[in-house]
């Protein structure tokens, strides 16, 4: 991406998606603070992303998915509080989600799976209040699926399949995301428990995939089915009602 672009200064939104770009992302691109949407997705770009794109304050909509970027998620894109969509899925980043994450409160979509990821889930997570999409899938998260993590009730989609992450879920899932639409847990092989009843009782509820997980799912998977209108998926088999 050419340096040179850092001279538009008036520059709000850029979109350069789905074409053959490549080489660095460079810190020049903190110059442009008028920017409110940056769309560099499914490209061929690499290296770090720089510090300095915290100094886009009024970004709306951060997309660099589909790219071979590395390094960890700098600490100062989670203090670009006006962010709501923040799509950084299939690149080769590393570390850990920081707690500033709880700065993003008006994040609507955060999307970060198909990286290589580290560490607990952050409780500060449950700050934004906003959220409606949660994919962190593919990652190496480890720890407990704390409540906190979850406990937001605008959730719609939450995706956290293929890590190591432990624990069970909550008995009371369904009052505490009672708009999920869908929930996507598959291939968390160090889950224990139940499939909560609970679930059964959101409406808007149409996916529920447990692939690739113990057989102690089974026999409350059925319990869910038959009460709600829930399609599922559990080792690589689909039940409908």
């Amino acid at each position: 991406m050419p340096t040179s672009l850092s001279n538009c200064s008036q520059l709000q939104i850029l979109s350069l998606s789905d074409n053959e770009f490549d080489g660095p992302i460079h810190s020049e691109i903190g110059r442009l603070s008028n920017f409110q949407i940056l769309e560099l997705g499914t490209n061929h770009f690499s290296g770090i992303i720089p510090q300095e794109i915290g100094n886009l304050v009024n970004l709306a909509e951060l997309g660099m998915e589909d790219n071979q970027i590395t390094g960890s998620v700098p600490i100062s894109i989670f203090n670009i509080s006006s962010v709501q969509i923040l799509s950084l899925w299939q690149n080769n980043l590393s570390g850990f989600l920081p707690r500033e994450i709880r700065n993003l409160t008006k994040m609507q979509h955060l999307q970060i799976s198909g990286n290589k990821l580290i560490g607990e889930i952050p409780k500060e997570i449950s700050n934004l209040i906003e959220l409606e999409e949660l994919d962190l899938a593919d990652n190496s998260l480890s720890g407990s699926l704390d409540t906190e993590i979850i406990n937001i009730s605008g959730m719609r989609i939450i995706d956290l399949s293929s890590n190591n992450l432990s624990g069970s879920l909550p008995p009371n899932l369904g009052s505490i995301v009672p708009n999920i639409e869908r929930l996507f847990l598959g291939n968390l092989t160090n889950f224990v428990g139940t499939i909560p009843h609970s679930i059964s009782n959101c409406p808007k509820h149409t996916i529920l995939d447990l692939s690739h997980q113990q057989t102690h799912w089974i026999d409350s998977l059925f319990s869910c089915i038959f009460d709600s209108s829930t399609v599922s998926k559990l080792g690589g088999k689909q039940f409908n009602k």
